[in-house]
């Protein structure tokens, strides 16, 4: 026999608190056996012994959805958008986890509060990267906002154009002779011009 003491499994010694790493690192969503929503799993209504999160499950189902249901999203953007939705859905476990169990550390022999180590190191940076992954992706308000102004902006200027091509062919019928199609013409394009300068 040996004196030394037995080996611990180190999954051990750093058990899954709320399960968000689990999910950043393997997209594996909590299981119901380690809710970070309820601190006695059973209390809630989708608990299934061995299952992962329903609720999260179906959070990142109807997101995924509704932002690719979006007329700007193509097929080619599928990975960013399963990139913001697992960050997405990541931040909905810290919160959750959070809620549970406080956002803070209990240390108050130490005279001093400390913020849940999920939140201090990576709820923030985590968030920056969803606001950044939502602007590439058009899902802002203001990124919507200037989509949209650019469209009514392109569909202005394309009915300019059609309004000034059919004035120029009404023009062009008008005249009977060739100087007074180009003398119709050039009052044409000053008109736009002018109304365009405005």
């Amino acid at each position: 026999m040996s004196d030394q003491p037995e080996r611990q499994d180190p999954r051990a010694l750093n058990p899954v608190k709320h399960g968000a790493y689990r999910w950043i690192t393997r997209g594996l969503l909590p299981l119901c056996d380690k809710c970070p929503f309820y601190p006695d799993s059973a209390d809630c209504p989708y608990y299934a012994e061995g299952q992962e999160c329903k609720p999260l499950n179906d959070y990142r189902t109807a997101l995924t959805k509704e932002i690719m249901a979006l007329p700007h999203i193509k097929p080619v953007h599928w990975p960013l958008v399963v990139n913001y939705v697992s960050i997405q859905v990541f931040l909905r476990i810290i919160e959750g986890w959070c809620s549970k169990v406080g956002p803070v550390l209990p240390c108050a022999d130490e005279g001093h509060v400390n913020p849940q180590p999920a939140l201090a190191k990576n709820y923030t940076s985590f968030s920056n990267a969803a606001l950044r992954l939502a602007t590439e992706l058009g899902i802002t308000p203001r990124v919507e906002a200037e989509l949209q102004a650019k469209a009514r902006g392109d569909m202005s200027r394309q009915l300019a154009a059609a309004i000034q091509q059919m004035a120029r062919r009404e023009c062009a019928e008008s005249s009977n002779s060739e100087g007074q199609y180009s003398q119709n013409k050039r009052a044409v394009d000053a008109e736009f011009e002018a109304e365009e300068a405005i």
